[in-house]
């Protein structure tokens, strides 16, 4: 659930409801649908165009830039406009959702030519939304795409040495 909040009655703590709550509700997963796809941060939608190469369907895509935002509704497709790591565009794919999940998310924070601040970089909020995504849409299967630099960052929260990245 996404915009609620708590409110204290005596010794009891209660969920309440607000004007922007969302529940998302959760269907078992179809094996029919393992070849559908909902990519966020999809820019050109170049990664979904792989997908569609090998006999996935992409059924919704969700992006920032308002620029390909329509670029892409002029192609007839179902975009979601906005940042993914928002809890109302997450919502919103909530519909759409099959078993796939991809999405090309920031390079710039981790790249050479983006200055590698890492964390500390406000385009980063296109991984931990996209991974956010994932567990709240509860997507068996998802295709990130980034650079490889983002498997060695220094930055990451509560990493150690022993932290390995799969």
């Amino acid at each position: 659930m996404f915009g609620i909040k708590t409110l204290t009655v005596g010794s009891q703590v209660w969920l309440t409801r607000t004007p922007s709550t969302v529940a998302l509700r959760h269907q078992p997963k179809e094996f029919s649908k393992m070849t559908t796809v909902i990519e966020v941060c999809s820019g050109i939608s170049a990664v979904s165009q792989g997908c569609e190469a090998c006999g996935a369907t992409v059924v919704c895509y969700n992006e920032m830039n308002s620029k390909f935002v329509a670029w892409m509704k002029n192609q007839g497709k179902i975009i979601i406009e906005g940042d993914v790591s928002s809890s109302q565009v997450i919502a919103q794919l909530a519909p759409y959702c099959g078993n796939i999940l991809s999405g090309g998310i920031a390079c710039q924070p981790w790249s050479l030519l983006g200055g590698q601040k890492e964390m500390e970089d406000d385009r980063r909020r296109s991984m931990p939304g996209m991974l956010r995504a994932i567990h709240f849409l509860q997507i068996p299967l998802a295709v990130m795409e980034c650079t490889p630099a983002v498997l060695s960052g220094s930055n990451w929260p509560h990493r150690s040495s022993s932290t390995e990245f799969l």
